[in-house]
């Protein structure tokens, strides 16, 4: 694994994909376990009623993952999926595989019009595409020598991958990763015919609110 972790996951070519990435954690069983967080949080969010439908979220997804295949073979037939989450923090979130979870603070406390939201949403399908929390957990766990150490086999990776991963929000804010996500976001929702421009208008929004 230390041997061949440089990879790229999207396809050369791609605005952003030039750079190689550190992957040790398998993607099988990082998808796996993301999966599992994923579906935990839908029964819970249901429980706590704070899981949102949304019909313009959903169309928005619909048009730009017809796209996702131009950034990395394959994901077009990921099973794509966006949530609302009834939670008035200014944020977004994405998980392997083409999972997406938009907090209503977001785009209803700023009213994105369906532009600036499929910005939104194309941004963190980049993150999904170039499986950027992969790498902050396979980055976390390689320089975590107590970690390294106690794995043991298949058994004792996937506990040290589900441990790095649950202490990756720990990580210095990737800023590089963000701009390799809005040049990714920006080219996708481009060629879905949304118009890139939004972008400067959801980012104005934004700091508007945040301030």
């Amino acid at each position: 694994l230390l041997f061949t972790g440089c990879m790229s996951t999207t396809n050369m070519g791609t605005a952003a994909s030039e750079r190689k990435q550190f992957m040790m954690i398998p993607e099988k069983m990082w998808n796996a376990q993301s999966d599992r967080s994923y579906k935990r949080f839908v029964n819970q969010a249901k429980d706590n009623q704070v899981l949102v439908i949304d019909n313009k979220l959903n169309s928005v997804l619909e048009n730009l993952k017809a796209e996702a295949n131009t950034f990395r073979t394959g994901s077009q037939n990921w099973n794509w999926d966006v949530k609302g989450n009834l939670n008035g923090e200014l944020n977004a979130h994405a998980l392997p595989g083409g999972k997406i979870i938009v907090n209503t603070g977001l785009y209803w406390g700023l009213k994105l019009n369906p532009d600036e939201i499929a910005f939104v949403i194309a941004h963190e399908m980049a993150h999904s595409l170039r499986d950027h929390n992969r790498e902050k957990a396979s980055i976390l766990l390689a320089s975590n020598v107590a970690l390294l150490t106690a794995t043991a086999g298949v058994g004792g990776l996937a506990s040290a991958a589900a441990s790095a991963a649950s202490q990756s929000v720990m990580l210095p804010q990737g800023w590089n990763l963000e701009v390799e996500a809005d040049l990714i976001g920006l080219d996708i929702m481009a060629r879905a015919g949304y118009n890139p421009a939004a972008a400067v208008d959801f980012w104005n929004k934004f700091q508007t609110e945040s301030i």
